[in-house]
This record gives structure tokens, C-alpha cells and sequence, in this order.
């Protein structure tokens, strides 16, 4: 069976940034909260806390764990509390997207199912290429090019 998983280095990253997104946004909002009346002020907190809210909200519910083998995938969401079990005989199609871009290449794996569509990337999950190569021995018919 192989387990993707998000990456440390992705998850650290935009973790970061949050981070930098939550400290600028806080900082203005309590100059705000000592009686500066500075429209900058007003600015920087309206600009930075609901961007760091809303990745913070999205990495939560997004985090996902994905199993392929034995014929099944498993999406698993461990903050949603759900599970997806899914047989690979209900794909409908499967398709590899390759972008050159200035800084390297980006890849991204889209499985498509009658309920639910799945995306995974080569720079934010673990065992990517694992993954396309079960998906290109077992499912090669089902491929979209």
C-alpha cells in the first residue's frame, strides 16, 4: 500500500507565512486597540488577519492522507473526521498534468470519480511518483491525456 502524505517542507512553509500573516495583522490590530488612527493601520489588519484566517481554515480542512493499493484508494481528513474508501474499478479517469514554469516543473495527478474528484501535487505530497506509477500499471486505459 502506499501512503501520501502532505509534505513537511510545503507545510512548513505556508505555516509560515501564516505566522508572518497573524504577527502583522495583530500587531496593527493592537496599535488599532491603543487609539492609533492611522488608516494604514486599518489597512494592514484588514489585509493580513482574514488572509491568515482563511489558509489557516483551508490547510485544516484540506489536510489529507492518501492510500492506493489493492485496488482501493482511502482519502482519509483527519480534522474533517472523515473517510473516503473508494474501489479503483469507479474511476472514471485519471489524468497527469505536467507544467514547465520558470523555477522547475510542476506535476499534479487528478483522479476522477462519479462523487468526488482527487488532487495531489508533486510539490506538496510524499510518494507522488510512486502513485502515478501504480495509476499507470493498473489503470493505464483509464488514462486522459
Amino acid at each position: 500500500m502506499i501512503v501520501s502524505k502532505p509534505k513537511k517542507q510545503a507545510l512548513f512553509a505556508i505555516g509560515m507565512f501564516m505566522l508572518i500573516c497573524f504577527s502583522l495583522g495583530g500587531y496593527n490590530l493592537s496599535l488599532i486597540l491603543q487609539g492609533s488612527t492611522w488608516w494604514f493601520n486599518y489597512l494592514m489588519a484588514g489585509i493580513f488577519l482574514p488572509v491568515g484566517l482563511v489558509l489557516l481554515l483551508r490547510q485544516l480542512v484540506n489536510y489529507k492522507v492518501i492510500s492506493v493499493g489493492n485496488d482501493k484508494i482511502q482519502v482519509w481528513y483527519p480534522l474533517r473526521f472523515r473517510v473516503l474508501r473508494m474501489p479503483l474499478h469507479q474511476l472514471e479517469y485519471w489524468q497527469e498534468t505536467i507544467i514547465q514554469t520558470k523555477t522547475g516543473i510542476f506535476k499534479q495527478l487528478e483522479l476522477v470519480f462519479p462523487q468526488k474528484t482527487i488532487k495531489m501535487s508533486f510539490q506538496e505530497n510524499t510518494r507522488y511518483q510512486e502513485v502515478v506509477n501504480y495509476f499507470k500499471k493498473k489503470l493505464a486505459k483509464k488514462r486522459r491525456k
